[in-house]
């Protein structure tokens, strides 16, 4: 099980942001409850509505994690590299104007810049409030 921690900053208003079109600055934490491999991760997030309640998100960044670079073990996953590119989609529903629900996907990895390339994905349930 990971609990998953991300802060969306407030959009970006230079001259450089506007043309990515309003993306927002956000840092995170990905911890695992096991104490086996976390992640630390900074990048831009877009946020498109379809409507009042529903919300598709896009983030891509770079993370460092603590998990093993190398093993001779067959269960470890094995990452090549300590600082990885990271994505992520999610999906949400706000449930009134402070909190929200969403399902999340996210992909770090190397890019084939090392080896091993594994890469790590995790899929799941957040919940959201707005300050």
């Amino acid at each position: 099980m990971d609990l998953s921690l991300k802060f969306y900053f407030y959009p970006l208003d230079n001259n450089f942001f506007k043309v990515l079109s309003k993306s927002r600055s956000i840092l995170g934490a990905l911890l695992h409850l096991g104490n086996e491999n976390h992640q630390f991760y900074a990048g831009l997030a877009w946020e498109f509505e379809t409507d009042e309640t529903v919300f598709f998100s896009i983030d891509f960044g770079g993370a460092k994690h603590t998990g093993e670079l190398e093993s001779s073990d067959p269960d470890c996953q094995r990452l090549g590299s300590r600082l990885l590119f990271r994505g992520a989609v999610s999906m949400g529903f706000r449930i009134n104007e402070n909190w929200n629900f969403a399902l999340s996907f996210d992909h770090i990895s190397n890019a084939g810049l090392a080896e091993p390339n594994n890469g790590l994905e995790t899929f799941g349930l957040q919940v959201g409030y707005v300050f």
